[in-house]
């Protein structure tokens, strides 16, 4: 099943530990979550002031920074793309998850 919502979460100037809290919150309040770059996660659930003040307490007294993009709420406007070597599962949970639908058989 599909997010209903989901948020971008991007950090940047962020140490291990602070990435590690992030994770740790992600998990913990998000609908479901993506997470296969170091500084970017995809969250489901709540708003964007909601993951924006969530997270916030883990930046501060630092020079990292937070960006939380609500991406579209319609299915028909929601795509992906990546590249490079993302793990197979990865783009199973864009596709089910995040896209809402069945991953396309690969022609040929």
């Amino acid at each position: 099943m599909a997010l209903k919502k989901a948020f971008v979460v991007a950090l940047g100037n962020a140490s291990d530990a602070q990435r590690q809290a992030v994770q740790a919150i992600v998990k913990t309040h998000a609908d479901g979550w993506w997470h296969n770059l170091p500084d970017v996660w995809i969250a489901g659930g709540h708003t964007h002031t909601y993951w924006a003040d969530l997270i916030h307490p883990v930046l501060a007294l630092s020079s990292a920074r937070l960006t939380v993009l609500e991406l579209p709420r319609s299915l028909d406007h929601r795509m992906f793309a990546t590249r490079g070597s993302f793990p197979a599962t990865s783009g199973d949970w864009l596709w089910k998850t995040y896209y809402g639908r069945d991953k396309p058989k690969q022609q040929g």
